[in-house]
């Protein structure tokens, strides 16, 4: 069959073959950064059955950390072997070991998204367990066990064992595909008209379930959500610290101490330093925790207000670091008593009745306070 093209008669296959040529040539021109560039591509596309290959979408520059990814940089860290996580783990939450895990995917969406099938079938590969996953639907149950044959296949698997954490980090943010167009605007534009986009858009692709961890102390077995929400949290915490570290990183944590004991919030300051070299990152901490502010010097902390629509910004006057507790509640979150609001009013209505003894002997009911001593003081001086 002969085509005619621009006054010249050429085969099909010839015209085919042109089409095809100038399709690659002008494809990764517009789009250079998406495609590899082997040595063949540099004698101007001269075989044009040579496909065009496709380079693997970077990681994000930054990481919400939610439940998923925090347990992913927990296992990650443990399976790589990195020596300051595992003492953390072991002097500060009691875990010996990590002793298995299992991964929920439901990736059968995602199937013709570029490498999810060729990483899916890394996974089954280092499974201990694939009965329950379907590799057609690319949907169900992976089961690991993580032992010396773990660390075998992983070290054959994957070019190092940081690429098994990126792979798993690239099947959570699969869910970007799942957001609307609107839900893009907003996240762009930070103009949330509506709710701000959930993290998983719906349910996520890979969720991690029955993780098992080994108590240091007494052996036991337990499930990593059976640990307390202190030890999550302080888990997350210091792991994402450790595994990002040395990178530049700029880290916003979001009032770290809520769920922290009293001694943790204490020496949560501390913790970051011993277990965290800090040297080459930036840690941005909100807080309303006057242990937290105490642990740190005045000339790095700033005092946020709220005033109607405004927020206002400023350097607290104050040396906070080493400061008691009394003076950070008075002077940096402007709290004129130290007692709870509702024994106050109580003792401030006590305090005016004109019977000096029965006043000091009610007052006396109160657990001890400077507030207290103060007025029992006053009544007593008294004409």
């Amino acid at each position: 069959m002969l085509l005619k093209l621009e006054g010249r008669e050429i085969e099909k296959d010839e015209f085919l073959s042109g089409a095809i040529t100038e399709h690659m040539r002008s494809t990764y021109r517009k789009n250079p950064l998406l495609f590899h560039n082997p040595a063949l591509y540099n004698q101007d596309f001269e075989d044009p059955f040579i496909s065009l290959d496709t380079i693997k979408p970077n990681l994000p520059l930054g990481l919400f950390s939610d439940h998923s990814t925090n347990q992913l940089i927990f296992i990650a860290l443990y399976v790589t072997n990195n020596p300051v996580f595992k003492e953390f783990l072991s002097d500060r939450v009691n875990i010996n070991r990590l002793v298995s895990f299992e991964l929920d995917l439901r990736l059968g969406e995602y199937k013709n998204v570029d490498f999810v099938e060729e990483e899916v079938e890394r996974l089954v590969t280092l499974s201990s367990n694939s009965l329950e996953f379907d590799t057609n639907t690319l949907n169900g149950l992976l089961e690991f066990s993580v032992n010396e044959n773990f660390d075998e296949t992983l070290e054959g698997l994957f070019s190092s064992r940081d690429k098994f954490f990126e792979t798993l980090l690239f099947f959570i943010y699969l869910t970007a595909k799942k957001w609307s167009p609107d839900e893009q605007k907003s996240l762009k534009t930070a103009e949330y008209l509506k709710n701000v986009p959930h993290i998983s858009g719906g349910y996520a692709p890979i969720r991690f379930v029955n993780t098992k961890v080994r108590l240091k102390d007494t052996s036991v077995e337990t499930l990593y959500d059976r640990l307390s929400d202190g030890e999550h949290q302080l888990i997350q915490i210091i792991a994402a610290l450790i595994m990002f570290q040395g990178k530049n990183t700029l880290f916003i944590l979001d009032e770290p101490e809520s769920h922290f004991n009293p001694g943790w919030r204490s020496e949560f300051v501390s913790l970051v330093n011993q277990y965290v070299d800090t040297e080459m990152s930036e840690v941005v901490v909100s807080t309303h925790s006057p242990f937290l502010v105490s642990s740190c010097l005045g000339n790095r902390v700033l005092h946020c207000k709220k005033e109607g629509d405004k927020i206002e910004i400023e350097r607290v006057e104050v040396e906070t670091y080493g400061a008691s507790f009394d003076t950070l509640l008075r002077s940096v979150f402007d709290l004129p008593v130290l007692i709870s609001r509702e024994p106050w009013s109580k003792i401030k209505e006590i305090s005016q009745n004109q019977n000096r003894e029965w006043v000091v002997e009610e007052l006396g009911k109160f657990g001890d306070s400077f507030e207290i001593n103060f007025l029992k003081n006053k009544i007593r001086r008294k004409p």
